[in-house]
């Protein structure tokens, strides 16, 4: 009932103001009206009105310690820093035991990058507020600024010891944990938190994704398992449950329970594709592909779907499907290495050499291509007799691996066995300068140099 009068109160004085605003009178409201009229119009983002009742308020209160600290909170969002400073700066002498006004200051200091400074005054605040959460949280923040992700940490969980609810606080912690690799800590933190708070449906999500990074699956079930009989609606669980049952390999399982995400509502492209590649697993290629096909159909913007048909299509050696479908990926979503991968793949086999070497060049433009993968392709196309192209695919990897000595040989031994000799002559020269050349290394790539004379007369110098 309390609270019911109390929004009646303010339902009031926001009618009676809007009522000011559209006549010639000026009314009188009490302080504490204003600060509840004008964090109305901030919370609802119209920050000219909320403006004009603070000019308003202050006209009629002003020497009102609040309405100035949310005058300088209006600075501060409109980056007006030195202004807003000096009002707090004045605050300060008025009404020193204000927390709120060092909260303020830290935040100017946050903005121009002195996240030191911005603790420092948080500090002072935590000396004199009754509320300490929030600015643990807030210290929190600002060391995650700083990049002092263990600071970080230690403030969230006093942010937790004083308010256990704070879900925002348990996620960063979680966050910090995660970025030091301190995985099985944050198992441990976690335990002592479902303690304390045991149905924290946050916490057992949590915990089930640290089990996941640690390979424990089985672990990581039963947590997702216990957030979601905590929250049936939370849908998240029920997906990561079904997840955990695939890497143990219970696809039957798992089937059964993305299916049963689909009375919650409409079933999702991601849960659609996840099905059908359960049912690949299983071997079961009509379902699996129905399922894929639904992916597809229910967000045909969906890359990973096309990207899943694609390379089910190529495992079935139908190259030219594959191919279909995985231009469809790539119109979606160009820098997705996988994608490019699959385009080589089906080139190669094709023998579209030109498309082949526009495909790696695109692969080694997303920057997720390892070199060894990249080795191994060139050393297939040497196996299969396709040097031309494996020494094309090698000069553009150079381009990439800067001075990487496994392709550096593979160069000079194809531009030997091809009998490129001045090329081979040049990079030997480069090479040299980078590394000491290891003869027994570059006959171990290609022992058919050994076979060469003029290949041998070409490296005799270079011989330790």
């Amino acid at each position: 009932m309390l609270l019911d009068q109390e929004e009646n109160e303010n339902n009031s004085s926001l009618l009676k103001f809007e009522n000011m605003m559209k006549s010639d009178k000026v009314l009188f409201f009490d302080s504490d009206e204003f600060e509840e009229i004008i964090y109305h119009y901030i919370d609802i983002g119209k920050m000219q009105l909320a403006k004009k009742a603070l000019t308003i308020a202050l006209s009629q209160h002003p020497s009102s310690p609040s309405l100035m600290l949310i005058q300088a909170e209006i600075l501060i969002h409109d980056d007006k820093l030195d202004q807003a400073e000096k009002l707090l700066n004045n605050l300060t002498k008025i009404d020193p035991n204000n927390d709120e006004i060092y909260i303020q200051k830290s935040n100017i200091f946050s903005k121009k990058g002195q996240h030191d400074l911005a603790i420092k005054a948080l500090e002072i605040a935590l000396d004199i507020t009754e509320d300490k959460s929030d600015i643990y949280h807030i210290i929190g923040m600002e060391y995650m600024f700083m990049d002092d992700l263990e600071q970080a940490k230690k403030f969230f969980i006093l942010c937790l010891d004083d308010d256990i609810e704070d879900h925002s606080a348990l996620y960063n912690v979680v966050y910090c944990y995660e970025f030091l690799d301190q995985f099985e800590e944050a198992l441990i933190y976690l335990d002592t938190f479902i303690n304390k708070n045991p149905y924290s449906e946050v916490a057992w999500h949590q915990k089930g994704r640290m089990a996941c990074y640690l390979k424990k699956y089985s672990l990581a079930y039963n947590c997702f398992d216990y957030a979601s009989l905590i929250d049936e609606n939370f849908l998240g669980a029920v997906l990561e449950k079904a997840k955990m049952l695939q890497k143990m390999k219970r696809y039957e399982d798992a089937i059964q329970i993305y299916k049963s995400t689909f009375n919650s509502g409409e079933p999702t492209s991601y849960t659609y594709l996840r099905i059908g590649r359960c049912y690949k697993k299983l071997k079961n290629d009509k379902m699996a592909l129905i399922y894929l096909y639904k992916a597809s159909n229910e967000d045909p913007f969906f890359d990973k779907a096309w990207r899943e048909l694609a390379k089910y299509y190529h495992k079935k050696k139908d190259f030219n499907k594959s191919l279909y479908y995985i231009n469809k990926a790539i119109h979606i979503e160009s820098g997705h290495y996988k994608s490019w991968q699959i385009f080589v793949d089906n080139h190669l086999v094709l023998n579209n050499e030109e498309d082949v070497v526009y495909g790696f060049e695109q692969l080694l433009n997303t920057g997720d291509f390892e070199l060894e993968d990249f080795l191994i392709y060139v050393d297939v196309l040497v196996e299969n007799e396709k040097i031309d192209l494996a020494i094309t695919i090698l000069e553009i990897g150079l381009n990439y691996y800067k001075d990487h000595i496994q392709i550096n040989y593979r160069l000079i031994g194809l531009y030997l066995l091809t009998e490129k000799l001045l090329l081979s002559k040049d990079l030997l020269e480069i090479t040299t300068r980078l590394f000491p050349i290891d003869l027994n290394l570059l006959y171990e790539i290609y022992p058919n140099l050994c076979k060469s004379k003029t290949a041998d007369k070409i490296l005799s110098k270079y011989k330790i």
